[in-house]
């Protein structure tokens, strides 16, 4: 297992040439972060700062956990002469069923960010509809037309909202770091629709 280092996108937005510290600079290093990978070699680990990695087990007992320790155990049993059998994979057999592997969990992950999506958008559709939220202004979606990324404390959840309507009203420049207050504008759970409108806003 690996991870590649850090990508040199997503830099924290800065303020006079400062980093703004807290939510922005946390969601921009988690921007920077790259998804780890599995190889039948050791590999490199950006994230644990290590040149070669090798996970053989752990606590959750994933799949290929029990692939591995199928792979030690015979490995042993043939070094003490207690079996001549070969291993259970070769090189190939178990490059083939990472794949396999690689492709479920990228359904799963896929099915998991759609359920997540939808019971988020529902609970915005029913308790929290009529009621104002608050977001920190995380970074920007699309400066140039003021469509920002708001991080809302009550949930953690992103979405992105459009500022210039605010920033008219209140006739305040919105910055990153800065609180905004949010109302439902639509939220329909089947249609994969969550909408928020900026009601007010705070600078930091």
């Amino acid at each position: 297992r690996g991870q590649n280092s850090a990508s040199t996108r997503n830099q924290p937005e800065t303020e006079k040439g400062l980093a703004v510290a807290g939510v922005p600079t946390e969601i921009a290093k988690r921007g920077q972060m790259r998804g780890a990978f599995v190889t039948t070699k050791p590999a490199k680990h950006a994230g644990l700062g290590l040149d070669t990695y090798v996970q053989v087990t752990s606590p959750i007992r994933r799949y290929l956990d029990l692939v591995a320790h199928a792979q030690i155990k015979q490995f042993l049993r043939r070094q003490n002469g207690a079996c001549e059998k070969p291993l259970p994979f070769d090189e190939p057999s178990l490059k083939g069923l990472l794949d396999d592997v690689n492709e479920v969990v990228s359904d799963l992950r896929s099915a998991t960010r759609d359920a997540t999506n939808f019971w988020q958008t529902y609970w915005f559709a029913t308790a929290g509809f009529g009621k104002t939220h608050r977001a920190v202004i995380s970074k920007w979606a699309r400066k140039e037309q003021r469509v920002a990324v708001g991080f809302l404390t009550e949930t953690g959840i992103e979405r992105t909202v459009k500022l210039a309507p605010v920033e008219t009203a209140t006739k305040r420049r919105a910055r990153i770091g800065d609180f905004v207050t949010l109302a439902v504008k639509e939220a329909d759970p089947f249609d994969n629709a969550l909408v928020f409108e900026a009601v007010s806003l705070e600078q930091r």
